[in-house]
């Protein structure tokens, strides 16, 4: 039984890295689009778009490389605006992002991003290259500002 859950757990922890298909909103209003560890971007960064076109080039960009580009998720830009979040190069995979704040503010609209990264030692983590990423929606057409990324270490694997 308990090998079941830990083969179960590394599947989950596997299929969590290959790119997610878009989820609900959240109590924020945040609607995550696709999040993954495989991305043509290379480089951190943190970007907002506010029409169709600057949309269509960063997802073009984010599956630049691979064979299998996903349809352009709708986004009605009269009401959101979409944030893209990469961490760029990582030497090896169990990273994970998630937006853990969002909400309107006096000079526009505040995100806050939560890194997760994987403990020393954990063999879940794959020793390949990955380009941790996420794409996102949220519920302004204001200006966004990533105000806050925090980091949390998963503990220590032995």
């Amino acid at each position: 039984m308990k090998k079941s859950l830990v083969i179960l757990a590394a599947l989950a922890v596997v299929l969590a890295g290959c790119g997610g298909a878009a989820t609900t909103p959240s109590d924020t209003g945040v609607t995550v689009l696709v999040t993954g560890a495989h991305s043509g971007l290379k480089e951190q960064m943190e970007e907002q778009y506010h029409d169709q076109a600057a949309f269509k080039k960063i997802w073009d960009m984010v599956y630049e490389g691979q064979k299998d580009e996903p349809a352009l998720p709708n986004v009605d830009f009269a009401k959101q605006t979409v944030v893209v979040y990469s961490l760029g190069e990582m030497k090896h995979g169990g990273y994970a992002l998630r937006v853990n704040r969002a909400e309107a503010t006096a000079g526009g609209y505040a995100v806050g991003i939560l890194v997760i990264a994987p403990g020393n030692f954990c063999h879940n983590a794959t020793n390949e290259t990955t380009h941790p990423f996420m794409v996102a929606t949220v519920p302004t057409t204001s200006n966004i500002t990533f105000d806050e990324v925090a980091k949390r270490e998963t503990p220590p694997c032995t």
